[in-house]
């Protein structure tokens, strides 16, 4: 399952804990998400068992934050093959 997360919420890893039911888990932070790259934030995707983290490079170089190594930045192309692509549903939360 992978998650587009576009914007910072406080229950954010509520949400993907309750949705993903168990499921296999990926996240693309594009917009004020990415904010979620950095260490502390990504260990704690990590804490739920999220396979992947990506992170969109044009919000990511909008930012200027440093992201935690366990992320993995993408552009436009990648982020539509993971979107259009993926067998895997799809939530944008």
């Amino acid at each position: 399952m992978l998650f587009v997360i576009n914007k910072t919420r406080p229950n954010i890893f509520d949400l993907i804990q309750m949705l993903s039911g168990g499921e296999d888990k990926s996240v693309l932070l594009i917009g004020d998400a990415v904010n979620y790259a950095n260490p502390f934030m990504a260990g704690k995707f990590q804490d739920l068992d999220v396979e992947e983290i990506y992170v969109a490079r044009d919000a990511l170089d909008a930012r200027g934050i440093t992201i935690a190594a366990a992320c993995e930045i993408v552009g436009y192309d990648e982020m539509i093959a993971l979107i259009l692509e993926s067998d895997e549903k799809v939530l944008s939360i």
